[in-house]
């Protein structure tokens, strides 16, 4: 989505057709995002990926994703 879009959304000047469009593209971004943290739990808990780097990994991008940073 384009800076200038963003702006005209966030103004509520954008045109029915830009809010649809960043409506759709947002639906299909949050879809995304969902499958990447089913993953990624998956391959947190599975004990076939029981390395500790391919936990860490996960559980870092999890982690990151949901808002809870280590510090």
């Amino acid at each position: 989505m384009s800076d200038y879009l963003v702006k005209c959304l966030s103004k509520g000047v954008a045109d029915v057709e830009q809010q649809q469009g960043a409506a759709d593209r947002i639906e299909k971004l949050e879809a995304k995002l969902a499958k990447a943290v089913e993953d990624l739990q998956t391959i947190k808990d599975r004990p076939e990926f029981r390395l500790p780097s391919s936990q860490n990994i996960a559980s870092a991008t999890l982690a990151a994703l949901k808002g809870q940073d280590d510090e």
